[in-house]
């Protein structure tokens, strides 16, 4: 079985959904090392501690997004020489053999190797587009080679996230699972997913409007939503047009109808969007044509 270390991004977790997180994996890696974006109940996580032998908490002093807390993560494991890690959802709970089916598909061309995530599938097939996740008849299929895949219960090749230099930072948090798969792939590397793996994971807030199934999402993540899904467009769009089939226009129009139809905050997060649709056009003036990191503006954050 593969030596890795598993990493669990948090900001304010619900603890007993944590706790049962870090069970679930504690036992099949080396260490669990959980970076933590400044979260209020600190204190409970680092309680974990003491309920496990093999855990490590990192608290950054402010939120810096899941995309640097999972670099944290890469990092630790180059510098420890790991050549496996993987990133979890601080709400999501592995299967007891996850490691162990994950070994039998190791081998130098697999860059990722994601399990199949079971939450509400309608309500993230409608946020997000259908091919970001599963269809139900598809479970059945043990493996599958993917474009991308969500984050959580992902193994990363160390040499191959290196190779990437990691996450986009400045992506914060929307997309970041996505750009990294696609700039993977560009490499040359597969992504492979292992459906006979199941990942419990809590999808976000919904609620139902004259029958129409809605995301509730905050203002920040309305801005991270337009603005990315265009950066992540333009740069990747040439190679992977046929994976990306909802362009930002039409994802943008849809979330303000999604604004519109829960009724909660309308103008703040309809401004969040046309921020978001700004932004994105003045990193493809100013800084597209400098490549992928815009290191001018990485810690530029109207959120």
């Amino acid at each position: 079985m593969i030596k890795c270390i598993a990493g669990i991004t948090t900001y304010n977790p619900r603890y007993d959904r944590l706790y049962d997180n870090v069970k679930s994996i504690v036992g099949q890696v080396d260490k669990v090392l959980i970076v933590d974006n400044h979260s209020e109940n600190i204190n409970e996580i680092f309680s974990l501690r003491s309920k496990f032998s093999n855990i490590e908490v990192i608290s950054n002093d402010s939120n810096y997004g899941i995309a640097f807390a999972m670099n944290i993560i890469g990092a630790y494991a180059k510098k420890n020489n790991y050549e496996w890690f993987m990133t979890l959802d601080q709400d999501s709970v592995c299967p007891i053999n996850l490691i162990e089916e994950y070994s039998k598909y190791v081998n130098p061309s697999i860059g990722i190797i994601s399990p199949y995530i079971s939450f509400n599938q309608h309500f993230i097939s409608q946020l997000l587009g259908k091919n970001r996740c599963i269809r139900e008849e598809e479970r059945f299929i043990k493996k599958k080679y993917v474009l991308y895949a969500v984050s959580s219960g992902q193994l990363i090749r160390t040499k191959a996230w290196e190779e990437c230099d990691g996450f986009w930072n400045y992506l914060f948090i929307d997309y970041v699972d996505q750009e990294l798969c696609f700039h993977m792939t560009k490499l040359g590397y597969k992504i492979l997913q292992v459906k006979s793996c199941e990942l419990s994971h809590e999808p976000g807030i919904e609620d139902k409007v004259f029958g129409i199934k809605t995301a509730k999402q905050n203002a920040m993540r309305e801005y991270y939503c337009a603005r990315n899904s265009r950066l992540v467009y333009w740069v990747y769009r040439k190679e992977y047009m046929e994976a990306i089939r909802r362009t930002p226009l039409i994802l943008s129009m849809k979330r303000i109808a999604n604004v519109i139809l829960i009724k909660e905050k309308i103008p703040s997060k309809i401004k969040a969007i046309c921020l978001g649709v700004a932004d994105a056009y003045k990193w493809k003036l100013n800084y597209s044509q400098k490549g992928r990191r815009p290191s001018e503006i990485e810690n530029h954050r109207r959120y």
